[in-house]
């Protein structure tokens, strides 16, 4: 099974502190993390980097 180690994630979510935990336990694991405070904000990650995995909030005020 391949690691996913150095994976590049986006963490979505409209919570500030919840993104900068999230943020800090992904990356102590050896996460390459991208966050993202809004759906929009997220597809324009999306659009300019290579992302592995999303972890979003389901309900974000513009869409998600």
């Amino acid at each position: 099974m391949a690691s996913l180690k150095g994976a590049r994630m986006l963490v979505v979510d409209d919570g500030k502190q919840l993104v900068e935990v999230l943020k800090l336990i992904l990356s102590g694991a050896g996460y390459e993390v991208r966050c993202a405070s809004s759906g929009n904000e997220a597809l324009r990650v999306v659009g300019k980097q290579r992302i592995d995995l999303v972890v979003s909030d389901i309900q974000m005020p513009d869409g998600d």
